[in-house]
């Protein structure tokens, strides 16, 4: 191996994280609200209302 690739190291990939909603009674993810539901969100998968659903951070 030639000294030019000697001092470099190998650095695993920095994991990626990111706030979602997540619905308490299906698990359906919702990507599309940073900020909050909107009080008249429902779940499309089963129809829980935005407060069923609780902000959690998943790995990208």
């Amino acid at each position: 191996m030639s000294d030019l690739y000697k001092d470099i190291q190998a650095t695993p990939p920095t994991k990626k994280t990111r706030m979602v909603w997540k619905c308490t009674v299906c698990g359906h993810i919702e990507r599309g609200y940073p900020d909050g539901l909107p009080k008249d969100y429902r779940c499309p998968i089963c129809n829980a209302k935005a407060k069923k659903f609780v902000r959690v951070e998943i790995e990208e």
